[in-house]
């Protein structure tokens, strides 16, 4: 693959910022040992109270990849990500979070696909799950060639790990804003994209390392679960999923809101860490 990505058309690498001191040098560190390479950066940070946009400064200072924003007021991850995709150059956008990694075959292995496969609007792959004491789990999408019906069991894309078309982002108005969507605005985003008729495939490699430790639980408030299960709803709706399919769907999923809410952050991260290291 490595003789064909000069070919390749320009990648836009897009980053929402907010109080990542901690992680962001080995998250732009994994970004500068890709195996391909023509791409861009876009970093907004979104009113970090800590010393992430020095760190980022810092970077884009050396390397000339780098385009580094700030917002004037705390936005949102999804706005933050909106105000990136507009300065974005690239054909194809590549999502990256300022607590994870990418593994170095990582866009050359999802670029190559999107440009083998037109019919396919999004890629992605699996994600090594870590936390301040290392790898403790694998995350696969569930099928490598989802379909609307998808939604209705699981987020068709490990979101963080995921390439697709600018087109395609241009098609739905991006992510979507506002309070209402700070928890799941990427089930939402993919069920827009798939609802306009953009389609993805998931590639059966582990090639992103996603951080996700017993502080990502604490940041899930139960406002922000309550939230996203009123935007499952509106997902389904909007994919056109038959009635009776959607009061299953949603019974599930109250029920897990209640089960999840009910439960101390630290107790839930417990169980789902022991859940996948049993598996």
């Amino acid at each position: 693959m490595n003789e064909i990505t000069n070919f390749l058309p320009k990648v836009t690498i897009i980053m929402a910022m907010y109080n990542s001191e901690k992680t962001l040098v080995r998250c732009l560190d994994s970004l500068f040992t890709q195996t391909f390479t023509d791409w861009e950066l876009i970093i907004c940070d979104d009113c970090s109270q800590d010393n992430s946009y020095q760190l980022a400064q810092e970077y884009a200072n050396k390397y000339d990849k780098i385009i580094l924003l700030r917002n004037d007021r705390n936005l949102g991850a999804g706005a933050t990500r909106n105000n990136c995709i507009k300065r974005a150059r690239g054909k194809f956008i590549a999502v990256q979070d300022a607590d994870d990694e990418s593994l170095p075959t990582r866009l050359e292995k999802e670029l190559y696909f999107l440009n083998e496969n037109p019919e396919y609007a999004i890629v992605s792959v699996g994600m090594i799950q870590a936390d301040e004491f290392g790898d403790w789990g694998k995350w696969l999408p569930a099928v490598k060639r989802p379909t609307k019906f998808s939604f209705v069991f699981h987020i068709p894309h490990s979101h963080g790990a995921c390439m697709v078309r600018k087109e395609a982002f241009d098609a739905v108005g991006g992510y979507p804003e506002g309070k209402r969507y700070k928890r799941g605005q990427d089930y939402f985003l993919f069920a827009k994209m798939y609802a306009a008729g953009y389609y993805g495939y998931n590639i059966p490699e582990f090639l992103y390392r996603w951080y996700d430790d017993s502080a990502a639980y604490q940041r899930r408030t139960i406002k922000a679960r309550w939230n996203g299960f009123f935007m499952y709803k509106e997902a389904l709706v909007l994919l056109k999923i038959p009635f009776f399919y959607r009061m299953l769907a949603i019974t599930r999923m109250l029920t897990r809101r209640i089960v999840i809410c009910l439960l101390p952050p630290l107790i839930y991260h417990w169980i789902h860490r022991r859940k996948k290291l049993n598996k």
